[in-house]
């Protein structure tokens, strides 16, 4: 990656030592220890993989089935001609309900985007922001823990 965030050396960038928009003097690798290393990197948690993991876990893939428990409690309750007393999750509110319909079934993930930023100095150039993945099929006391919170 530029040390300047201007591009990340991949695609048609693989092959560059130095970055073709600001023009950074310095090389693309620096040698330390005497091995060759990229003088600046960016990590990606791709979400996919981090969903799939939770559910090698038994007990992780069993809390992962709040959501279906919670929507078939509540479609017995109005189908028994009940409202419930207490809307104790996101899914009991009508935007859930009218968005949702049939198109998301039991086994598929629920997931809010939670996303922030910070202008950091006087100029306006830098900022900073920071995002989050919460996975609403688990129950309200355990998406918010910090295992279940995917970068």
């Amino acid at each position: 990656m530029c040390p300047n965030s201007c591009i990340a050396y991949t695609g048609p960038y693989a092959n560059l030592h130095r970055c073709p928009k600001c023009h950074e003097h310095a090389e693309r690798y620096e040698t330390i220890a005497g091995k060759r290393v990229p003088r600046r990197t960016f990590d990606t948690h791709p979400l996919g993989p981090q969903a799939q993991a939770l559910f090698a876990s038994a007990d992780n893939a069993e809390r992962m089935h709040h959501r279906a428990e919670a929507l078939k409690k509540l479609q017995d309750a109005m189908d028994a001609g009940d409202t419930p007393d207490i809307a104790d999750d996101c899914f009991f509110g009508n935007d859930y309900l009218d968005a949702a319909g049939d198109t998301i079934k039991p086994d598929d993930l629920t997931l809010m985007f939670s996303v922030d930023g910070a202008q950091l100095y006087k100029m306006k150039q830098s900022d900073c922001w920071i995002y989050v993945w919460v996975l609403l099929d688990l129950s309200p006391k355990d998406r918010y823990k910090k295992r279940y919170v995917l970068p």
